[in-house]
């Protein structure tokens, strides 16, 4: 399983302040890929 994040700003627009989370998932012989993308609210 790999996890990516990314840090979006912007600080003329706070709603444009946020992160995202990539989850890939390969299942064995790498015929089979899942992902899900979730958007994480900054604070």
């Amino acid at each position: 399983m790999i996890l990516l994040y990314h840090h979006f700003v912007n600080e003329e627009k706070d709603y444009l302040d946020f992160v995202v989370k990539l989850t890939i998932g390969v299942m064995t012989g790498g015929k089979h890929v899942q992902y899900c993308v979730n958007k994480i609210e900054v604070q």
